[in-house]
């Protein structure tokens, strides 16, 4: 798709049933933050960024960076798997807006450090 807007993003990631986190290790990015928050079903690499907000079979499945038979066989099993999925993206959501939601965590936080 390449670059698109991030309404667009929303949208497509909203509609979306598997939402696929294949980053080598640098940060955590924008883009599974608000995956989670919209409650995606994540499948990540097992690399230090995912690891920040992806905890295996508890907010989304976690698999090997280099594996790709295995990113793929998970991809399709958790495709294949509602309850599992329904039952991460709840969890996501739940586990990203503890420390990441702006009104209630990050805004007062940065309103505290800058006062």
């Amino acid at each position: 798709m390449g670059r698109v807007s991030y309404d667009v993003f929303l949208a497509m990631t909203q509609v979306s049933r598997l939402h696929m986190y294949l980053t080598y290790p640098v940060a955590l990015s924008w883009s599974l933050l608000e995956a989670t928050s919209i409650e995606s079903a994540i499948l990540a690499s097992d690399t230090a960024p995912g690891l920040e907000a992806i905890k295996h079979d508890e907010t989304g499945w976690l698999t090997d960076f280099f594996d790709v038979g295995a990113f793929v066989e998970k991809a399709n099993a958790l495709l294949e798997d509602n309850e599992t999925r329904a039952r991460l993206r709840k969890a996501a959501r739940d586990f990203v807006l503890k420390p990441y939601d702006l009104k209630t965590q990050s805004l007062p936080k940065q309103l505290d450090w800058v006062s």
